[in-house]
């Protein structure tokens, strides 16, 4: 995604607005299991202070997840507040924090976008906070009905002497 800051540089306007909707290529998101569920919605408003482009808005999208208790697809949307700063390149190095580089009077966004919802992205996403996960011995969902199977774990080191108690002695 980029924006075209030609005019806002020329000082032909006071602030240059942005609105997408549309996909997002969700890639970025591949190794934590979640995906772009719906549009991508962003809407900003860059502004010039000196040779200076601030930016300001608000994304809003709906992300699927898998459960890691349960392994069910669900959903949540995610609704985000949008800061940064844009600067020529060639000048970043004067900014205390990141800031994304123009170039041929445009900037793009992408990575700072991307970055922004990854932050988002829980490490162990949980449908529900009493989901009761899969048996560990069977693979049924304790969710749907309660596992009835055996848990007999032994503690090897007492293994013998359980085989003593049964033999009588």
């Amino acid at each position: 995604m980029r924006i075209n800051l030609k005019q806002l540089k020329l000082h032909q306007e006071d602030a240059v607005y942005f609105d997408y909707k549309g996909s997002m290529d969700d890639r970025f998101l591949a190794g934590s299991g979640a995906s772009i569920a719906s549009p991508v919605e962003i809407s900003l408003m860059v502004k010039r202070q000196n040779q200076v482009f601030y930016g300001s808005g608000a994304l809003q999208t709906v992300i699927e997840y898998s459960c890691s208790r349960c392994l069910k697809l669900f959903t949540r949307p995610i609704s985000l507040e949008l800061s940064f700063i844009i600067a020529e390149a060639g000048n970043e190095d004067r900014y205390d924090e990141e800031v994304l580089l123009m170039e041929d009077d445009e900037a793009d966004i992408t990575a700072y976008i991307e970055g922004t919802i990854f932050t988002e992205i829980p490490l162990n996403p949980i449908c529900d906070p009493s989901c009761k996960g899969l048996c560990p011995f069977c693979g049924g969902d304790k969710n749907i009905d309660e596992c009835h199977c055996v848990n007999e774990e032994i503690d090897p080191r007492w293994e013998k002497l359980k085989k003593l108690n049964r033999e009588g002695g």
